[in-house]
């Protein structure tokens, strides 16, 4: 017996739990708070680190080919207090290689050889072939000078790759000379104080987790007319445009009424871009972000406008597209709304970059700064894939939240925050906010419907959808009601300020939140994020007793979800009554509503189009 007692003891000891949460911890972010890099407060810890890149990279299009030739110079710092042994590059195009796990099938004409790794330099020194190796999509280059802490090592790259004739991992050939460019380079992957090295394979669904890095990038081409987009800002306008066409790219800089700098009568005369005797090069430079992508073409318009996200300081907005794309002549108008929406309203946080441009591809991907969208019939796709790509730009990009492990961190709020705004651009034809409550019902309590805190890259297809994207939606609604917009905001804004330019985990946007709306959340994130339950309330009990009526609420499903009740009396007057998701909060599965009134029950219904309800059966009392 006191063997077993001594072995429950040990075992209740090394559970990882701690007395400043609620939550279940992995033993991996439990380290991380006793070594101090994160704290229970939610901010970064004061031993808080993270490892960075400096990129320089000069890249040339072979366009009739489909062929990226490349050379690259990265400038690797480790501010971590780890010696660094092995360096991680992932190499994204390889997912397209023969026998690679990948999420979907492709068909055989896209695969291909993947990158072809011309030199690769170590401190200017190649390294023998012992030292490299590759698995899956990813390179490892074990080193001989191991990267101390604080110091930097310098590599080089070599590289090209095919792109195949149809799109993919949301990048693409449109036709023989637009292309869209995303996943591209050999990119240093992240090393951070919770997993350390991050070598998941790229196999296509999940996206981003990216170290904030520095980008010089020089792309060239043979084509004299090709005009080239990208993440960051244009160092060398003057070098390429012909005098009328510098002159409406610069107008637009400060000009809050849409230029068309690139029209059907401009692309028939030719004249856009200075006929030189070699390669055009167009130089961009970006700072502080987590990736680079580029697209490019010599037969689209170019819509462009900025607007003042701060006193002084401009966005500049582009718009991309193909003539005989019908509804891309309004992304314009839809991206200055977006990015005015996202400054001023929800998260109501200045839009942090200097540039935002909406390419005309296919699909829906966004990248920093840019955005690669497809043509829709129906206009409420066309906003609605807008305006989501580029809400993406506060998450993952400017709070740099792990979509690989946590899609719904992004994803969720990229169909969370611009709900009011679809449905006010959609001329309230569409309330977005009721069709995700709907998509998430739909799925609720099935086998689908997991926990979000499952790792993102155990999920496949439906189930990773449901979790990442309707679900999350959901719930930030749910906690939107409950704390109310003002304090809501409050949280968000300071969660944005902590961890912009940083890498946030759930656990430091769950500790903001509890510690800035001075209210312990765990009750709520456990019932959202945590544990295996679904949306289902009853109306249980209903009495009347001198005046007062009573009505039961029993919540079947365990999922804390807020109540709208609508009593309609034999008059036929109706009275609505509304609580938010807190009536949970003890754990309780009843709840009791009391209202006075002298009046007669006739029915009383239980739901809204915006609460998820699995059971709508047991949503309505009538009396005999």
């Amino acid at each position: 017996m006191r063997k077993l007692i001594f072995f429950i003891a040990i075992l209740f000891i090394s559970l990882p739990c701690i007395g400043q949460t609620g939550l279940f911890i992995p033993k991996e972010f439990k380290s991380a708070y006793d070594r101090g890099t994160r704290s229970y407060d939610g901010l970064p810890g004061v031993n808080y680190w993270q490892n960075r890149s400096e990129y320089k990279i000069e890249v040339d299009l072979k366009i009739p080919e489909r062929v990226l030739d490349g050379k690259e110079d990265v400038v690797y710092s480790n501010n971590s207090p780890d010696t660094i042994k092995v360096i991680v590059v992932r190499l994204y195009p390889d997912v397209l290689v023969k026998h690679k796990s990948r999420d979907w099938e492709v068909d055989e004409k896209t695969l291909n050889e993947g990158v072809n790794l011309k030199k690769v330099l170590i401190e200017g020194t190649e390294p023998d072939s012992s030292s490299i190796s590759r698995r899956g999509t990813n390179l490892y280059l074990r080193l001989k000078k191991y990267v101390s802490p604080g110091e930097k090592i310098r590599l080089h790259f070599e590289w090209s790759f095919e792109l195949p004739k149809v799109r993919y991992a949301r990048s693409g050939v449109y036709d023989s000379t637009s292309w869209f460019v995303g996943y591209w380079y050999p990119q240093i992957s992240v090393y951070d104080d919770i997993d350390r090295w991050d070598i998941k394979d790229f196999t296509g669904m999940t996206e981003f987790y990216n170290d904030f890095s520095d980008f010089d990038v020089k792309i060239s081409s043979d084509f004299p007319d090709i005009c080239i987009w990208a993440t960051g800002v244009l160092q060398n306008a003057k070098e390429l445009f012909n005098g009328d066409y510098l002159k409406k790219f610069e107008e637009a800089h400060k000009s809050d009424k849409i230029i068309k700098i690139i029209t059907e009568k401009d692309l028939e005369e030719k004249n856009i871009i200075k006929k030189g005797t070699g390669k055009n090069i167009w130089h961009y430079k970006a700072d502080n972000v987590p990736d680079f992508s580029f697209a490019f073409s010599d037969h689209y318009l170019w819509d462009a406008a900025s607007y003042e996200a701060e006193p002084g300081r401009r966005v500049l907005i582009n718009t991309v597209y193909n003539s005989k794309s019908k509804d891309f002549y309004e992304v314009e108008d839809i991206a200055i709304s977006t990015i005015k929406y996202l400054s001023e309203d929800i998260p109501g946080v200045p839009y942090p970059y200097p540039a935002m441009t909406v390419y005309n591809g296919s699909g829906g991907m966004e990248f920093p700064m840019m955005v690669n969208d497809g043509s829709y019939e129906e206009r409420i796709a066309t906003i609605y894939v807008t305006s989501h790509e580029i809400t993406h730009t506060y998450f993952p990009f400017y709070t740099g939240t792990n979509e690989r492990k946590y899609a719904w961190m992004d994803e969720g709020f990229a169909v969370f925050i611009p709900e009011e705004l679809q449905t006010r651009l959609s001329n309230e034809i569409f309330d977005m906010k009721a069709e995700h409550n709907s998509d998430y019902e739909r799925v609720s309590g099935s086998m689908n419907d997991v926990p979000m805190m499952i790792s993102s890259d155990n999920l496949k297809s439906f189930t990773y959808r449901i979790a990442s994207y309707q679900k999350s939606a959901v719930a930030f609604a749910m906690l939107y009601d409950l704390l109310g917009k003002d304090l809501f905001l409050k949280c968000l804004q300071e969660f944005i300020k902590r961890w912009n330019g940083k890498h946030p985990t759930p656990y430091d946007f769950f500790y903001t939140f509890n510690n800035i709306s001075g209210k312990n959340l765990d009750w709520f994130w456990k019932s959202w994020f945590f544990d295996f339950n679904y949306p289902d309330i009853s109306i249980g009990n209903v009495s009347k007793e001198n005046d007062v009526i009573k009505i039961t609420l029993k919540n079947e499903g365990k999922r804390a979800l807020p109540v709208e009740l609508k009593i309609t009396f034999t008059d036929g007057t109706e009275k609505i009554i509304q609580r938010t998701a807190g009536i949970w909060e003890t754990g309780n599965d009843e709840y009791c509503i009391e209202e006075k009134s002298g009046k007669q029950i006739k029915e009383i219904t239980l739901g809204s189009r915006y609460i998820p309800d699995i059971n709508k059966e047991n949503n309505i009392y009538k009396a005999e």
